[in-house]
């Protein structure tokens, strides 16, 4: 063996399998397809999140108020993301949003019965006034359920700031201001007739 030529030697390599060779992108490629799909996931979820809202609880004041779902005036504000304000008082009659729901600015979300209002402005030109009185808690017959009840009677002491119901002929003297020449420049008021209970 000491004598022989090695460089004559060859390595057969018919028998051999074939062994495919990857292309010098393919991990590469993988890799961008993976961070393309984890971008594309962030997005979805983060544009599906929920919007924080501040929700507050709707009571009956009193037996007035029975068939009406919510009374606004003024304005809501959410804690967040949106303000919302009515240039007019009345019952809500459609509210278009949800918790959660996103609008875009100019984009009707309520709809105020206004009734009142649009009495007011269609009457103005024929020197009609229209205004009205918004009486709360009086010691009437309307509210014989609440003042026979001590339980009910202590909630609305606790929470009137005046501490007492309305005697009915506290109301006289709006009524007789609003049909008097004293208001002849006053319409689409509403005069709030209630020991402070709306003011809180």
């Amino acid at each position: 063996m000491a004598g022989e030529d090695l460089s004559r030697l060859r390595i057969d390599r018919s028998n051999l399998p074939q062994v495919r060779r990857r292309g010098r992108y393919g991990k590469w490629l993988g890799l961008l397809a993976l961070l393309a799909l984890a971008i594309a996931a962030y997005i979805y979820v983060s544009g599906r999140a929920a919007i924080p809202v501040e929700v507050a609880v709707v009571a009956q004041a009193y037996p007035s108020q029975a068939y009406t779902l919510l009374n606004a005036t003024g304005y809501v504000v959410a804690q967040r993301k949106a303000a919302v304000a009515s240039k007019a008082t009345g019952r809500l009659e459609w509210l278009g949003v949800r918790e959660g729901s996103q609008v875009k600015k100019g984009e009707v979300i309520a709809r105020l019965e206004s009734l009142d209002v649009a009495a007011a402005r269609d009457q103005a030109a024929a020197n009609v006034r229209v205004n009205a009185i918004c009486p709360g808690p009086f010691l009437t017959e309307l509210n014989k359920a609440i003042l026979d009840d001590p339980e009910k009677v202590n909630y609305f002491m606790d929470r009137l700031p005046m501490k007492r119901f309305g005697a009915p002929e506290e109301l006289v003297g709006s009524v007789v201001f609003l049909a008097s020449e004293a208001s002849s420049y006053i319409t689409g008021t509403t005069i709030y007739i209630d020991g402070g209970w709306t003011a809180q």
